[in-house]
């Protein structure tokens, strides 16, 4: 039996139509989107669809739940930090907007996306795919959501707990979904 593979390219398909909410998006609006090419967000849809974390031919449909606990079970296994030293870069993980006032204080070094046209300078993180930090940069939404991916790969539990706080959110799960493990 063939099991699926995911491309870290498809999660951040996945993160875009997450949002999307079943808003009939367009192959190419995703691509543009997420600075993919066509046939790379085309391959995405197929590996999520075989993975039974999205459904449908357009509209695409994530199905909310069943990605949540790939995102918080699969995700910091299958896609391990690289750490890349001190970059300028765009906030990432409890560094981002989302978490920074909770999370981190005064002199802290953060942890950036490699990003040349990013603001900080911090430890760098390699982002799930290349061009993270770019379709972050536009779409704040994105961003959130992504970084808190992020909280999950490499932050520690009460970082993760609210990272999978914010994503159950997103993902539209109730209250009863069991969380994040120590």
């Amino acid at each position: 039996m063939h099991h699926p593979t995911l491309k870290p390219q498809d999660l951040l398909v996945a993160c875009r139509l997450l949002l999307a909410g079943g808003a009939d998006l367009t192959q190419r609006q995703v691509a543009s989107a997420l600075h993919l090419s066509l046939s790379t967000v085309h391959s995405s849809l197929k590996n999520l669809r075989r993975a039974e974390l999205a459904r449908g031919s357009g509209p695409y449909v994530v199905d909310g739940p069943r990605f949540l606990d790939f995102l918080v079970h699969a995700v910091p296994v299958l896609y391990l930090p690289e750490r890349t030293g001190l970059v300028r870069g765009l906030p990432t993980g409890i560094f981002s907007p989302l978490f920074r006032d909770r999370f981190t204080r005064p002199g802290d070094v953060p942890t950036v996306w490699p990003y040349s046209r990013g603001r900080e300078v911090g430890e760098g993180l390699a982002p799930l795919y290349q061009s993270v930090p770019l379709a972050c940069s536009r779409d704040p939404a994105l961003y959130q959501l992504v970084a808190a991916v992020d909280a999950l790969r490499v932050g520690r539990v009460r970082e993760r707990e609210a990272a999978f706080t914010y994503l159950r959110g997103i993902a539209g799960v109730g209250d009863g979904e069991r969380g994040v493990a120590a």
